[in-house]
């Protein structure tokens, strides 16, 4: 019987010992044999686990170390061939979008962003029970992630394509707001359509022009530039009506409105039959309440403002309600209808825009 508690013993110290021998990208000769520089892209982290942390916690942590050092490996590459890799990009002298064209469409001699996820990248960790340390390795074949990034650029020009002519019938409808919307769409898939190109030819000598659609995707980088133009006034905007303080006009709130809504690029007419869309603003205040402190006094006042919000060429009401705020103050009444007014710059902001940008 001890016998064979002996042995069984034997066979378990094996059998555990074998779960845990390192696997053979852990060595760096065998990775190097097998996973070449010139045919792979590859990255290797080691991380201990850290107090409070589980295996499987630290396992995720240092995969995601190797997936991003394969990433900067593949910047590495980028940057060192950028030199050798050039080809024309649009440029656009109409003031504003010129830096969207520059931020967005850049050429390949110097990469503005990293691609983040690595197509068919494979990664394997594993835990040394003595150090207490975790390895991971991380690695993909240029050849495979060349055609799987050369299949997303098809991709990506079928989609950019599409954003294009959708924003086409909706400047054919008035729809500048939406239609913009679309060309930015068209521009990010551009984007990582030059993001792929570069890697590609980055990894792949034998890459050709054909293989990157080149010749389709600057089409497109025209197309949406001569597009952008059409609409890079942005949508005209009216916004007027009576705002008072107890009686006393107050212009300053239209104003502070149009500040709240400029980041959608609309452009502010002052005709309304020019405005794709007409604002309509009536806001009135009332004393609410006052309390009588040892040492001061607290006002109370109540705005309501009427929104109306009509689209311009329809001449229909989108929408209609009425916003109420309460505002508070020491020095007067005066100062509290500001704050009054002041709470609710925002939802009615919020609800311009999200009116305009449906």
């Amino acid at each position: 019987m001890k016998r064979i508690l002996a042995i069984i013993s034997i066979f378990w110290s094996v059998w555990a010992y074998c779960l845990n021998t390192p696997p053979l990208w852990y060595n760096e000769d065998w990775r190097m044999a097998n996973y070449p520089r010139d045919l792979y892209i590859q990255g290797f982290v080691v991380g201990e686990v850290q107090v409070g942390e589980s295996i499987e916690q630290t396992h995720q942590r240092v995969k995601e170390k190797a997936q991003a050092e394969a990433v900067q490996n593949i910047v590495t590459t980028i940057e060192y061939n950028a030199n050798s890799v050039t080809h024309s990009s649009q440029t656009i002298g109409t003031s504003g979008f010129q830096e969207t064209t520059q931020e967005l469409f850049v050429t390949s001699t110097s990469i503005h962003s990293a691609i983040k996820d690595i197509p068919n990248l494979s990664i394997e960790s594993w835990h040394h029970p003595a150090s207490n340390q975790v390895f991971a390795f991380a690695w993909v074949k240029k050849s495979e992630l060349s055609l799987k990034l050369t299949k997303q650029i098809i991709n990506k020009i079928t989609r950019a394509e599409i954003a294009l002519e959708e924003a086409e019938e909706l400047l054919k409808d008035g729809e500048k707001i939406a239609a913009r919307n679309k060309i930015l769409q068209s521009v990010s898939y551009l984007q990582q359509i030059e993001e792929y190109q570069t890697v590609i030819q980055s990894v792949d000598v034998s890459t050709t022009i054909e293989d990157l659609s080149l010749a389709e995707s600057t089409t497109l980088k025209q197309r949406t530039t001569a597009l952008y133009q059409q609409v890079k006034n942005g949508v005209f905007v009216y916004i007027g009506g009576e705002v008072s303080i107890f009686g006393e006009t107050y212009p300053a709130f239209v104003q502070q409105i149009k500040q709240e809504i400029s980041p959608i690029g609309c452009t502010f007419t002052t005709n309304e039959d020019n405005a794709d869309w007409v604002v309509r603003l009536r806001g009135t205040t009332r004393e609410y309440n006052t309390l009588q402190g040892a040492n001061f006094n607290a006002f109370f006042v109540l705005s309501e403002i009427n929104l109306q919000i009509i689209k311009g060429k329809e001449l229909s009401i989108i929408f209609e309600g009425i916003f109420s705020e309460k505002g508070a103050h020491t020095l007067s009444t005066k100062e509290a209808a500001y704050s009054a007014y002041k709470n609710t710059l925002n939802p009615i902001a919020i609800k311009i825009m999200e009116i305009i940008n449906q």
